[in-house]
């Protein structure tokens, strides 16, 4: 950010929120990621103000680190694709955890990241 310091956005409430997401990017390997992907994108819409795809998960999660997007969650195994992104929202004073809200590390399945009001409200939404 042009050497400004970055940080979440403060957002509490999910209703207040514009999440982001990826969908499954190899639907045929992994049926059960694009099912639980359609799960919870219909459980959290109602919820949030707006869900996004924008492509990429690290410009996503660089999004939510610098408070352009509000939280980021996607199922899956692909934790060499969050890492580094986790680290920023981590870094800019966010939080990221595994589905069941339990710490991010590797082998977790799955990520929820923002700040700590949004991560909660979509474990809780998700029933994780």
């Amino acid at each position: 950010m042009n050497g400004e310091r970055i940080a979440v956005a403060q957002k509490t409430k999910l209703a207040d929120a514009l999440l982001v997401t990826a969908p499954p990017n190899k639907g045929e390997k992994g049926p059960e990621n694009v099912r639980l992907t359609a799960w919870s994108t219909g459980k959290l819409l109602p919820e949030t103000t707006v869900i996004r795809m924008l492509g990429s998960v690290a410009l996503q999660m660089a999004y939510v680190a610098c408070g352009r997007m509000d939280a980021y969650w996607e199922h899956g195994q692909e934790v060499y694709d969050w890492m580094a992104g986790a680290l920023l929202i981590e870094e800019a004073g966010g939080i990221a955890t595994d589905m069941d809200g339990g710490p991010f590390t590797w082998g977790a399945s799955g990520v929820i990241a923002g700040s700590r009001e949004l991560c909660s409200g979509i474990t809780g939404v998700l029933g994780y």
